[in-house]
């Protein structure tokens, strides 16, 4: 085989593997705008609605966060809550929460292993902090403390994941410090799983991200709900039509009778 012949095997098995690389984005970007795009647009507007409430109404959604062992961190400041996108034209991400401030949060651990976890924890929770470590007559570590400062975000987060054509759901600094995170498909991003999450943050519910139907249950309920829902419209409008119809009955009835009275007043 020649140069030549070996150059364009070569280009040619290129050439396949970006059409090939180009049909896979074809495909997942398809999926986005049919799938998950419209998942994260009711995510929206759901918390966007759920959260405007609670402000008006003044409900709490856990403040006093716990904080492993040391029970729940109390005079935090929340902020109003926001709802917002990381892109208008084409949502990727969409974040509900607001800003909490509060008195820094001072930790005094004995042991190392507890100190360890803790300085653990903090890092996995993005917390900054101070810490002074002790050590025992033999130089060993025998505890420490911190200092954190309460300037966090309590955060529900919805991202698209296009390559796995899923939505990660984060639920951050809620009621405990932490985060948890889980990976959605998109028709499981539906009403029920926002209710799940808001019963979580309202304190109504330990459980978050509660074991869910199969999807041929959860379809099936989906189903039986819409029909109950369109047989309810269904008889709103047949109540709304039978009173119109005797409304006319009505006027038909009382032009009668003005007409049948000026007759009679002529004769």
């Amino acid at each position: 085989m020649s140069i030549l012949d070996k150059l364009r095997d070569e280009r040619d098995d290129l050439d396949r593997r970006k059409a090939a690389d180009a049909r896979r984005e074809a495909q997942l970007r398809a999926a986005y705008e049919k799938q998950i795009r419209p998942a994260l647009h009711d995510a929206y507007h759901y918390f966007k609605e759920f959260f405007e409430h609670l402000d008006v109404l003044n409900k709490e959604t856990g403040v006093a966060v716990e904080m492993d062992d040391f029970g729940p961190v109390r005079s935090l400041r929340p902020g109003r809550h926001f709802v917002r996108v990381d892109k208008s034209d084409q949502i990727g991400q969409v974040i509900c929460g607001r800003k909490v401030t509060g008195k820094d949060l001072s930790m005094r651990l004995k042991g190392r292993v507890s100190f360890e976890a803790m300085e653990a924890r903090l890092e996995n929770c993005g917390f900054r902090f101070e810490r002074r470590v002790f050590h025992d007559e033999n130089g060993e570590v025998s505890g420490g403390s911190f200092l954190v400062p309460m300037n966090f975000v309590q955060a529900v987060t919805f991202s698209a994941d296009v390559p796995s054509s899923s939505v990660d759901v984060t639920v951050a600094h809620f009621r405990r410090f932490g985060v948890n995170k889980r990976r959605f498909r998109p028709e499981q991003v539906i009403e029920a799983l926002f209710d799940d999450i808001g019963a979580y943050l309202l304190g109504e519910t330990e459980a978050l991200f509660r074991t869910e139907l199969a999807p041929e249950a959860r379809d099936k309920l989906q189903r039986a709900v819409q029909e109950e829902r369109a047989q309810r419209d269904r008889e709103v409008e047949a109540g709304r039509q039978e009173r119109n119809h005797h409304d006319e009955l009505r006027d038909q009835s009382r032009s009668l009778r003005e007409f049948y009275d000026r007759f009679r007043g002529r004769t």
